[in-house]
C-alpha cells in the first residue's frame, strides 16, 4: 500500500513549459513568477521585454475571473536575466488551472526598436488557493516535505464551487469536518488506528499518524484518532490552524452514528478523540438521532457533551497539533 510515487509534493510556483507539479498560494496575495531567458547568441548587455497573458479555469473548466495581461520591460542587463511579474490571486479556495502565453523582445539600447525574440506557453494544471501558509509537519521527520497534493486536493475539492473568501476561514473548517464524515469513504473501527506508538507499545518514545496509509488503505478503516487528525491535516493543508483533543474515559455514549456506519447505537469508549480549535469539530460521528448533525464549531459541554455523553468519566485533555506533544502520554508526535 505504500506508494510514494502516487503522491506529489506541493511545490513553489514556477514557470516552465512542461510544469507538472502542483503548487499553491494564499488568497488575497500575489504570485511572482520568474522567467529566465538565456541565449548563446547575445553576449552584450541588452534590454529585455515580455508580454504575458493568463487565463484561470476552475476544476469544471469554466473561466474564472478576468484574464490578465502584463507588459513588462527591464533595465539594461545581460543574459542570463531573471524577469518577474505578479498576478493577484483569485479570492476563493479551490483548485484551478492556469494557462499562460509569453512573447519576448530584446533591444540593444533605449534608442533602438524592440526586436521580437521568442514565444512560450505554459499550463499549470494544479493550482491550489489557500487561506495561509501551509502548516507542517509533512514528514516523516527524517524526510520532511512541504505538503502532499493528495491532502490539499481533498480539502480544496470539498470547498463550495464558488470557493470561500479569507473571512470565511471558520466556515471552511466546519465544512471540512462535515465532508470528512460524509465523503471520506472510511468505516469506523475502534480497535484499529493509524495513530501508532513508536517504536512499539512496550517502549514508546513518540507517536506517528500514518496519514498516507490512512488515505490509501484498501480496507478503509478509521478510528476517532484517525478522523480528528485527518481533519487537522485537511485544515493545515489550507493554512488554517487546527488541533486534536483527547477526552479520557471510560464512558458510554448516547445513540450515535460513527463514520461509515449504517445504524445508530451506543458505545462503551475508553476515550474519544475530537478535532479542536476552542470548540469541537468531530468528523467521526453524527449525534442527536432525532435531528442528526456532524458536530462543527460547538461547545464541548453544550451541545456536544449533552448529545454524546451518557455516563462515566468525561475528562478532556489539552489540545495538541501534530508536530507537538501529545499530552496523554507526553510524547512527541509526527506525521508520515
Amino acid at each position: 500500500l505504500w506508494n510514494r510515487a502516487a503522491d506529489e509534493e506541493i511545490t513553489e510556483p514556477q514557470w516552465t513549459p512542461s510544469v507538472t507539479k502542483p503548487f499553491a498560494y494564499t488568497t488575497g496575495s500575489t504570485m511572482t513568477v520568474n522567467v529566465l531567458m538565456t541565449s548563446e547568441d547575445v553576449t552584450d548587455a541588452v534590454d529585455i521585454r515580455y508580454t504575458v497573458g493568463g487565463t484561470w479555469r476552475n476544476s469544471l473548466g469554466e473561466i474564472k475571473g478576468t484574464p490578465y495581461s502584463v507588459d513588462k520591460d527591464t533595465g539594461h542587463g545581460s543574459f542570463p536575466y531573471s524577469l518577474a511579474h505578479q498576478t493577484t490571486a483569485l479570492d476563493s479556495v479551490m483548485d484551478y488551472r492556469l494557462d499562460q502565453s509569453y512573447d519576448f523582445y530584446v533591444r540593444k539600447s533605449s534608442a533602438d526598436e524592440w526586436c521580437y525574440a521568442d514565444e512560450g506557453n505554459a499550463t499549470h494544471p494544479q493550482v491550489y488557493l489557500t487561506f495561509g501558509q501551509l502548516i507542517g509537519p509533512w514528514g516523516p521527520s527524517a524526510n520532511p516535505r512541504g505538503c502532499w497534493s493528495r491532502v490539499v486536493k481533498n480539502a480544496c475539492e470539498w470547498m463550495p464551487e464558488t470557493g470561500y473568501t479569507a473571512q470565511y476561514e471558520r466556515e471552511a473548517m466546519k465544512r471540512l469536518a462535515y465532508k470528512a464524515y460524509m465523503s471520506s469513504g472510511v468505516t469506523y473501527d475502534g480497535n484499529r488506528s493509524h495513530y501508532v506508538l513508536l517504536p512499539d507499545e512496550t517502549n514508546p518514545t513518540s507517536r506517528r499518524f500514518n496519514c498516507w496509509h490512512f488515505i490509501t488503505d484498501l480496507d478503509q478503516y478509521a478510528d476517532c484518532q484517525d478522523m480528528s487528525l485527518w481533519w487537522e491535516m485537511l485544515c493545515h493543508s489550507l493554512g488554517t490552524s487546527a488541533y486534536a483533543q483527547r477526552i479520557d474515559g471510560p464512558f458510554t455514549t448516547k445513540p450515535i452514528l460513527p463514520v461509515g456506519g449504517s445504524s445508530w447505537g451506543s458505545y462503551p469508549w475508553n476515550f474519544h478523540h475530537i478535532g479542536w480549535d476552542n470548540a469541537v469539530f468531530d468528523p467521526c460521528v453524527e449525534v442527536n438521532q432525532s435531528s442528526p448533525r456532524v458536530p462543527q464549531d460547538e461547545g464541548i459541554n453544550n451541545p456536544y457533551k449533552t448529545d454524546i455523553y451518557n455516563s462515566g468519566t468525561w475528562n478532556p485533555l489539552g489540545g495538541f497539533a501534530l508536530g507537538g506533544t501529545d499530552p496523554f502520554l507526553n510524547l512527541p508526535t509526527e506525521v508520515n
